[in-house]
């Protein structure tokens, strides 16, 4: 998605097709062990997990996305207590939300198939590469994250 602000999208609409657009190119693309899974263990699809709601909280930390003075707000709250609240056009409100859902399917990976290998290093790989799917430049702006959180906490 570009990140030209002419080229940014300014309805909800607008935003729910290009969320839905990324969450389809994910499910399409990642293995099934880095599905979020139910209380029994079975993989859940994306639509029934619901990663993210629109102008509305859930009240269980599920994000969900506002539009307010043409602006998209990325929440989190929790029974009643905002967690937190992060705005921006849409790429950036965008690129918050596909970072934190492949953080945790990096993490659903890791579980799986970190054995022998750093936990933290499994987890960020699968997200990246994830990321690189979506838009490489979220890719590469994760990866110097990541490498700022390595270097604090190898």
């Amino acid at each position: 998605m570009p990140t030209d602000p002419q080229h940014t999208i300014k309805t909800i609409g607008g935003f729910k097709a290009e969320y839905q657009r990324l969450l389809t190119i994910l499910e399409t693309n990642i293995h099934q062990d880095c599905y979020p899974r139910n209380v029994l263990g079975e993989p859940l699809n994306f639509e029934k997990c619901k990663p993210v709601t629109f102008g509305y909280p859930t009240g269980d930390a599920t994000p969900y996305i506002e539009l307010n003075n043409n602006q998209f707000h990325f929440v989190v709250s929790e029974r009643g207590t905002e967690i937190e609240r992060r705005k921006g056009n849409s790429d950036e409100v965008l690129e918050l939300f596909f970072s934190y859902l492949t953080g945790s399917l990096g993490a659903n990976c890791a579980v799986k198939h970190s054995k022998r290998q750093n936990f933290r290093r499994v987890m960020f790989a699968k997200q990246i590469e994830l990321l690189e799917l979506l838009n490489p430049e979220w890719a590469s702006a994760e990866v110097r994250r990541h490498q700022t959180i390595l270097q604090k906490n190898p």
